[in-house]
């Protein structure tokens, strides 16, 4: 739990492409939810059998070649385990753009269904990260030249993730004072409002699982270049350390010390 849960929202600049999810977003005949209707389909990959052709394995693992040929041995692992995070990272924003359309369709149940699914998701990422530990901190060094000036912090998956908990946070605002609850309310009376207590405690396990990423993202450039040092993307380690406290959710971590001061009161 962090020692001091500190907002880390700020306006996120959009591609001018891109429309965001709100309360207008329909599901309409794309519904995910609606009666599984036959389509004649066909995989679009190329391989010996159906399950290569639709997974696309071959293209799948043309990927994971480094180009050109490997620096070093584990520069395979290291490009996996990478590559494994950002898809995780891209499941995690298509499963929290859909909670936030069921979300607006007060479709709460399923919301938080999905956002379970969320949290485990963010959870493998963080255990992928231990395979890294795997490596020497020497043999890293062959990896680092290739990498350049190219470094985690430039993920594009990540920022969007960060985006999405944001507005799910919108949304869940948006119930609760609908319900008439003030934050910690939703503590105190859990009994009579249980879904929403429910999705506040799945929002903590997400909010708990991106700083869990942070720390060990953080630990892991610690243990293979050492604290005070430049990373590779011309971030200092040092300053890994400061976004750990960093929270998507600091009200529900700051409505624990209301809870807490609450519940000392009585005892006195």
């Amino acid at each position: 739990m962090p020692q001091q849960a500190r907002d880390e929202r700020q306006p996120v600049d959009r591609p001018a492409n891109e429309q965001p999810v709100d309360g207008g977003t329909s599901f309409g005949p794309e519904d995910p939810w609606a009666p599984l209707v036959e389509v004649a389909f066909q995989p679009p990959g190329t391989g010996e059998t159906v399950y290569e052709r639709y997974l696309e394995t071959q293209a799948l693992y043309q990927l994971q070649l480094p180009r050109p040929p490997l620096g070093h041995h584990d520069e395979f692992l290291f490009r996996t385990v990478h590559q494994a995070c950002e898809l995780w990272m891209n499941l995690m924003s298509f499963e929290l753009t859909t909670v936030l359309a069921l979300l607006a369709h007060e479709r709460a149940p399923e919301a938080l269904r999905l956002l379970r699914r969320v949290v485990l998701a963010g959870r493998l990422v963080v255990r992928q990260l231990e395979l890294m530990e795997t490596m020497s901190a020497w043999d890293y060094h062959g990896i680092r030249r290739k990498l350049s000036g190219g470094s985690g912090l430039q993920s594009p998956s990540f920022p969007n993730l960060l985006r999405l908990g944001h507005q799910v946070w919108d949304h869940f605002e948006a119930l609760r004072q609908h319900a008439g609850l003030a934050l910690p309310e939703v503590y105190t009376r859990r009994y009579d409002h249980p879904l929403l207590h429910e999705l506040a405690e799945a929002l903590v396990d997400l909010d708990e699982t991106v700083q869990s990423f942070r720390y060990h993202h953080y630990k892991l450039a610690q243990r293979m270049i050492g604290t005070s040092v430049i990373g590779t993307g011309g971030v200092q380690v040092e300053a890994l350390e400061r976004s750990i406290h960093r929270s998507l959710f600091p009200e529900l971590w700051r409505v624990r010390d209301a809870l807490t001061a609450r519940a000392s009161s009585t005892y006195e």
